[in-house]
């Protein structure tokens, strides 16, 4: 007798093909649900908002750049925060800079009675070099990596 042949078959193809829609869902909800039960910061958030953080971060970023999952290290999420710190530190201190310049300007009344061309010439100057100030929304939450 021939021996069984081993057919190999992707879990995409799988699930394409050998399963329901209703299945496809109760798989991903048993998968998050193993996945990110232990995770201690996920403590209380319940399974649906679970699901939809990795739907949203892990399956289909992976779809739709057809690139596997990457898993990002601690280091990278270290570094990465630091970045962001010195640029919002650095942010900062250019605001209290120009709020301590207005400040200054707005006290010193001598400082206004030049008016000449010079001074218009000089407020254009600073408005071109200074980007406009947007009303930044607030950070995402921190990302959730499964595994």
């Amino acid at each position: 007798p021939r021996p069984p042949r081993r057919e190999a078959l992707s879990l995409q193809e799988f699930l394409e093909t050998e399963m329901t829609e209703f299945e496809i869902r109760r798989f991903f909800v048993s998968l998050v649900d193993q996945r990110t039960g232990p995770v201690q910061s996920l403590t209380g958030v319940p399974l649906a908002s679970r699901l939809s953080m990795f739907l949203d971060s892990a399956l289909l970023p992976a779809l739709r750049d057809a690139q596997p999952y990457h898993f990002v290290s601690t280091e990278e999420l270290l570094v990465e925060a630091e970045q962001k710190k010195a640029q919002e530190e650095a942010a900062r201190l250019k605001r209290e800079e120009e709020e301590r310049l207005a400040q200054e300007a707005a006290a010193d009344p001598k400082a206004k009675k030049g008016g000449g061309k010079d001074d218009k010439k000089a407020e254009a100057a600073a408005e071109q070099e200074a980007p406009e100030e947007t009303d930044e929304s607030p950070p995402p939450p921190p990302k959730v990596y499964f595994w």
